[in-house]
């Protein structure tokens, strides 16, 4: 019976007060309802710690129960400072009774069992409470979450806490909350309240054992929490209080546990003249677009056998998603647990065409057949890319496609090429920010060719037409990548990098780099600045070769980390596309997903945090002594640090406590 948590949700039905004027909030029901109904199951539990909605009254309010009363599973509600409608506890149960609403439940003064966890808390109240009777309030918070710990621990020796109002943020604790909290041996705590710009000031992390997370509904993208019950541990027995002091400068974090680290971390970059501030900004505001197919091992949608066109996924780990729902779902647990922008990247054979509907041939696919995705990325926020899939098909089974001497086999794939340019477009002009539309093809030969212009000839004929409509680059940027080779073409590859080098600066399509494509003695990071001298973008597929196009997940090894220098000291944030492609079949899927995309943003990380001005003046004035020095010695600096605190700030777990919520996931997913 997983559990679930998400706070804030405003819902505003039944009363004049839509939230989409607040930025981030467009369409939040909708995004809610989507990402709810991809997670939760009916046997789930899920609590709202407050402001559910802004109804005035309780009838006011109704319209809003009713829609979470819709929803999948068990919902247990919570009081925040702006559900006005709140009254009594038999007037609230009462209209739900009379209502029919039976899925709803009122923690007040109380507390729940759910899987063997016991489930309580409070409203909460404000930091500093000058006024008398706001101390009064306070005080009183501070008794009814005591007894509602107190009737949890009567349930259950593992016991989560649920909180509007933070009890620690910006610098700032709520001390007689943390003292309740710590006197009843409390190791877990889900608060909300803050929203937006307010959310980098949460704390996400550990104080005097217990753990806190910030739940706010836009905070998590609008998608409930899983809550990994299989690692909280049980409540310890306390036999006095802590001392709790207060600050002098309520600006400055008030003990040694919140974000120490981070400080000493900061301070020591800033004494390199390295901005860790900007460093976090800039790392959360650049894009990284996510391969749908790590989640299925490239099978797609189609009923399909297996891979072609030199392409293999290797590995039978169980739990591989068979449908679209499960593969949105794993993804909706890899966007959870991952900081910063993302988008999704689509393959033709992803398309969905309906309940019960045949697949789609792919020269006639259409936005329609891929209406679910575009839902899908407008609830998270999300952008799309798209590709066209030209492998594991019938007309590529002889290692040709768009330079197949058959003029019937290469209309076939000219057309597929043209239909996802289309939908590429219309992605991007759905959701306002540019869709990449990648072409790989797999062609090749075994064994030393006869005619090497010949194919290639025709590939450049095909993808003149393909590119000859134009469209809004706002909403569709083309992209053609490169291979050395595949599985049974050794010996020829048609599209090879100076292949589409040369097409891509003569058509101004942009030239894309898989650093799993080339020899294992090239790196991808020495042509980066090559490039971009002479193209505007450049796109990067992110991915780790082992001796060959192996498609292994990224770790965080030296050639990632200097692709990610490059693409920083060029200052080209705004000017590298950049998108993972790989997929292992040998481990979780989901945990595969993220132990690369994770890699990618701390291989980043790394290189917004490093003084290359410095080092690129040692390099003007040749003192290569002290510049080698100075970069191994950097080495050694607290990226870490700054990586925990990134995590901490996006709500999102740190050091390897995502890897418990994964295996959670896994447990309350399993799947043959």
């Amino acid at each position: 019976m997983p559990l679930f948590t998400i706070a804030d949700p405003h819902l505003s039905f039944g009363s004049a007060k839509p939230m989409d004027v607040f930025a981030g909030w467009a369409d939040a029901p909708a995004r809610l309802e989507a990402a709810w109904r991809a997670t939760v199951r009916e046997s789930d539990t899920v609590v709202l710690p407050g402001d559910i909605s802004w109804g005035m009254r309780l009838e006011e309010a109704l319209p809003d129960f009713q829609f979470l009363h819709n929803l999948p599973g068990v919902k247990i509600l919570m009081k925040g400072n702006h559900d006005y409608w709140f009254s009594t506890r038999n007037k609230i149960e009462g209209l739900w009774a009379a209502e029919g609403l039976d899925s709803l439940r009122l923690l007040h003064n109380n507390a729940f069992l759910a899987g063997g966890v016991a489930l309580c808390g409070s409203r909460g109240w404000f930091f500093d409470c000058e006024e008398a009777e706001d101390r009064k309030v306070l005080l009183r918070e501070a008794e009814r979450l005591r007894a509602s710990i107190r009737a949890a621990k009567a349930l259950s020796d593992t016991v989560v806490v649920f909180l509007h109002y933070p009890p620690i943020a910006g610098g700032r604790r709520c001390e007689e909350i943390c003292a309740v909290l710590y006197e009843e041996g409390v190791r877990r705590c889900y608060y909300g309240h803050l929203h937006g710009n307010a959310c980098r000031w949460a704390f996400q992390g550990e104080w005097e054992g217990i753990r806190f997370s910030l739940v706010s509904a836009d905070a998590l993208r609008f998608a409930p929490c899983l809550i990994p019950t299989e690692t909280i541990p049980p409540v310890l027995q306390r036999t006095h209080g802590v001392a709790i002091r207060k600050t002098q400068d309520r600006t400055e974090r008030s003990d040694q546990h919140m974000n120490t680290r981070y400080q000493e971390a900061k301070a020591q970059y800033a004494a390199l003249g390295v901005d860790t501030e900007a460093a976090i900004e800039a790392l959360l505001a650049l894009p990284v677009s996510i391969h749908c197919w790590q989640g299925d091992d490239v099978l797609g949608f189609e009923g399909g056998g297996a891979l072609s066109g030199g392409i293999a996924a290797t590995g039978n780990y169980p739990g591989r998603a068979r449908n679209a729902q499960e593969l949105m779902d794993d993804l909706d647990q890899v966007l959870a647990l991952a900081p910063g922008k993302h988008k999704i990247n689509l393959h033709a054979i992803y398309a969905i065409p309906g309940a019960d509907a045949a697949p789609v041939p792919r020269d006639a696919l259409a936005p329609e057949h891929f209406a679910p995705w575009l839902a899908y990325a407008k609830a998270r926020g999300l952008g799309v890319d798209v590709n066209p899939t030209l492998f594991s098909h019938p007309l590529a089974e002889d290692g040709m496609t768009l330079s197949h001497p058959d003029a019937r086999v290469r209309r076939f794939w000219i057309d597929h090429c043209k239909a996802i340019r289309r939908i590429g477009a219309w992605f991007g002009e759905e959701l306002g920010q540019p869709c990449v539309n990648n072409i790989w093809i797999p062609d090749g030969l075994k064994d030393t060719p006869g005619d090497r212009l010949g194919p290639r000839a025709r590939l450049k004929d095909a993808l003149d037409e393909i590119l000859a409509e134009k469209y809004d680059p706002q909403y569709l940027i083309d992209t053609v990548e490169s291979k050395v080779f595949g599985i049974g073409l050794e010996s020829y590859t048609v599209g090879s990098h100076e292949f589409y080098l040369q097409y891509a600066a003569k058509t101004g399509c942009v030239c894309l780099l898989d650093n799993g494509h080339y020899h294992p003695t090239e790196v991808v990071s020495d042509k980066i600045p090559s490039l971009l001298l002479f193209n505007e973008k450049i796109a990067l597929h992110l991915t780790r070769g082992v001796r060959w196009d192996s498609d292994h997940v990224p770790v965080l090894d030296e050639e990632l980390k200097e692709i990610a220098k490059e693409i920083v000291r060029c200052g080209a944030l705004d000017r590298v596309l950049l998108a993972l492609d790989y997929f292992d079949a040998s481990i979780n899927r989901v945990a595969a997903w993220l132990i690369g995309l994770r890699n990618v943003r701390k291989a980043l990380l790394n290189a917004l945090l490093l003084p290359h001005k410095d080092l690129k003046k040692l390099q003007d004035r040749r003192e290569f002594t002290r510049l080698l020095a100075l970069q191994e010695e950097y080495k050694l600096l607290p990226l870490g640090d700054v990586w925990e605190e990134v995590c901490s700030r996006t709500g999102i777990p740190g050091g390897a406590q995502w890897l418990d919520v994964v295996e959670a996931y896994e447990k309350a997913h399993a799947r043959g």
